[in-house]
């Protein structure tokens, strides 16, 4: 698994980590809708990144500009 561009991440849910311009990586990330709220009580829900795992929005921690796909699950071992 390499870094890809940012501009061919798949953007139909699938889970991917992303690299950040300012040097980290995100994990478990996927495009998704994000609900944004303002103080004034008034809101819309745009399309971004989010966080797969239920913390919402990561677009804040942009811009990114690779992706990779997940790695592959450890082999379930099943204890006797």
């Amino acid at each position: 698994m390499e870094w890809q561009p940012i501009e061919t991440a798949p953007k139909d849910g699938t889970a991917i980590d992303l690299w950040a311009a300012q040097g980290f990586r995100l994990t478990s990330c996927a495009w998704d809708f994000v609900e944004f709220s303002c103080a004034d009580g008034s809101g819309s829900d745009v399309q971004g990144w989010t966080n797969t795992e239920g913390h919402g929005s990561v677009e804040g921690a942009g811009p990114f500009t690779h992706w990779m796909p997940l790695p592959a699950p450890p082999a379930a071992r099943v204890q006797p």
